[in-house]
């Protein structure tokens, strides 16, 4: 795996052999996935675990006070809200998971729905925090 950062959207690769594979390509991304990660938790932690990542991020920079830290949580939560925005209306669109929130509900609807709805709540209150 290597995280690709220059690239958008930014993600996470796999290897293959001597090819590395984006979520772009849909089907091969998940069978690589799968093969790496083939246990439900495992398959939630990766596709939660930037969110995560990011969730704890925004904490620290808030309760640290740290520099331009309303701005950074409006922006991060601007950017989550409209992620599942966008996110719903591609499932709906095309009835397969799409992106990270809909993957994770594929995943799992209990846990993947958990994850989704804890993630953004924590951002929410983390903005109450500002």
């Amino acid at each position: 795996m290597k995280i690709v950062l220059s690239k958008f959207p930014q993600h996470v690769a796999l290897r293959e052999g001597e090819q590395w594979v984006s979520p772009l390509e849909t089907s091969r991304y998940v069978q690589l996935a799968e093969r790496f990660m083939p246990t439900t938790p495992k398959a939630l932690a990766f596709v939660a675990g930037g969110f995560i990542l990011e969730t704890l991020f925004l904490l620290g920079w808030v309760m640290l006070r740290l520099p331009y830290h309303q701005v950074v949580i409006i922006l991060a939560l601007g950017m989550t809200l409209l992620y599942l925005i966008a996110d719903v209306v591609m499932f709906l669109k095309t009835r397969q998971a799409c992106m990270d929130f809909s993957g994770l509900f594929s995943i799992s609807p209990l846990w993947g729905g958990t994850l989704v709805v804890l993630i953004v709540g924590a951002q929410l209150w983390i903005f109450t925090l500002r």
